[in-house]
């Protein structure tokens, strides 16, 4: 793979990925650029990760997940949570499974939980409001090509042609900067509805509060086999 990074993490027998200056080593070698997965973007990243007794471990970078084999591989979030992976995150305070800490705050969770929360999520959007969800999973569709049109100009000479695809990576970043915000409100005005249909319910309850009394008292009694 290239050069070799010391780090004392592989004599203690663990797997290791670090990503440092723009340059990603796994298990202490260097991995050329041309060998990375065309949506990871390691221009601004400075992670180090550890594993031990971890067949298939994913790590989540850029907020998109990679499996750590001979190689970084992009993993889809259902595929993860579908094979019970453990996924590393990065800023979490607890360690879970039987991973070796890494020299950074990095922590490994369940896939499950973090899979299963993002699921749910869009689920409910999918069913509460359809057209948010669209426009959720387009927000997450243009960030995919943020990344793709970063690389491009990476590998490319400065000059015109580079200028031009720079030009259109700034349009894009305006696009999604908009996008989001407008998403955000949206979201921001969904939970403010459900705010308003609870205080709703919360008032109905109160003003039934006599009758909900006399129910419960009922229910305890019927429960507890009759009269003393």
């Amino acid at each position: 793979m290239g050069s070799t990074l010391p780090w004392d993490a592989q004599a203690q027998g663990a797997r290791t990925l670090v990503i440092q200056d723009g340059t990603v080593y796994l298990d202490g070698q260097r991995v050329p650029s041309d060998q990375l997965p065309a949506s990871l973007d390691v221009e601004n990243l400075n992670v180090r990760y550890s594993f031990s007794g971890i067949s298939r471990p994913v790590v989540e970078l850029n907020g998109a997940l990679y499996a750590v084999g001979d190689a970084l591989e992009p993993v889809d979030p259902n595929a993860v949570s579908a094979r019970q992976s453990t996924v590393f995150l990065r800023g979490n305070a607890s360690q879970a499974g039987r991973t070796a800490p890494s020299r950074s705050d990095e922590s490994a969770v369940p896939a499950t939980q973090l899979q299963q929360y993002q699921a749910q999520y869009l689920e409910e959007m999918q069913r509460r409001h359809k057209q948010l969800y669209e426009r959720l999973m387009h927000e997450r569709q243009m960030e995919a090509e943020t990344y793709e049109l970063a690389r491009t100009i990476r590998q490319l000479p400065a000059g015109e042609q580079q200028q031009r695809y720079l030009d259109s990576l700034r349009t894009t970043l305006n696009e999604i900067f908009e996008l989001k915000q407008e998403n955000r409100r949206r979201e921001i005005a969904e939970l403010e509805n459900q705010i308003t249909e609870l205080r709703r319910r919360l008032e109905k309850r109160e003003e039934m509060r006599a009758q909900m009394i006399e129910q419960r008292i009922q229910q305890l009694i019927g429960a507890s086999g009759g009269r003393p």
